[in-house]
């Protein structure tokens, strides 16, 4: 098992997490759990965008400063689900979970 799967066992085995993915810079899905290919491909399409519009809009604070600020967490909340985003440089992650 590699370091990341380690890593994300105790998030992927919580039964309230619908599924958890690790998407590149550019979108693609890398890995993913509890979810099928089309949702997978359905969630990277639509996270996608959010993230780079999101990296914008933080980029778009930072004009004046003089030390950068990044992007860290994105939190969605409908009445049903909840996603959390953790965008990096190079991958990000994608955590969907039910809300009971």
């Amino acid at each position: 098992m590699s370091q990341i799967e380690e890593a994300l066992r105790p998030i992927v085995a919580n039964p309230g997490v619908l599924g958890v993915l690790i998407l590149s810079d550019a979108g693609i899905p890398l890995r993913w759990w509890k979810l099928d290919s089309k949702e997978t491909v359905h969630y990277a399409a639509v996270i996608t965008p959010l993230i780079d519009k999101a990296r914008a809009l933080v980029k778009n604070f930072d004009k004046d400063t003089t030390v950068p600020d990044f992007l860290r967490l994105i939190r969605l909340k409908s009445n049903q689900h909840e996603i959390l985003v953790t965008p990096e440089e190079e991958y990000s992650l994608v955590v969907i979970q039910g809300l009971s």
